[in-house]
């Protein structure tokens, strides 16, 4: 046998006043309304949490960027350093080659030259 659907006047829902219907639809509301509440502030918390998330990564990157910079500036100024300790050398050994009476490799040939006997 089919099952009857409930209809008005059908002896499905002869129990079913105006009354009780309205606090059955009153509490169907109600319990949707929780419902939706819910999830809003489920969808609210998730938010928060990825802003945390957010948060924290870009704290994170920009910590790095900063140990990347300050790593380039220690190399920056290492070069610098050897740099200078290049030119100090260069320049000693100019003086010290200048005082032996010449300057570097063309000083030397420039020597050679002059004490060639001329023909």
């Amino acid at each position: 046998k089919k099952a009857k659907e409930m209809q008005p006047g059908n002896d499905l829902n002869r129990h079913v006043t105006g009354q009780s219907y309205a606090k059955q639809l009153m509490k169907d509301m109600e319990e949707k309304k929780a419902k939706e509440m819910q999830q809003r502030q489920e969808r609210i918390a998730a938010e928060r949490r990825d802003e945390a998330r957010v948060a924290r990564e870009a704290m994170e990157l920009r910590a790095q960027v900063q140990a990347e910079v300050d790593k380039q500036r220690q190399r920056h100024a290492l070069v610098e350093r050897r740099e200078d300790m290049l030119k100090a050398y260069n320049e000693k050994n100019t003086q010290v080659s200048n005082v032996r009476g010449g300057g570097g490799t063309a000083g030397y040939f420039d020597r050679r030259l002059e004490s060639q006997p001329t023909a």
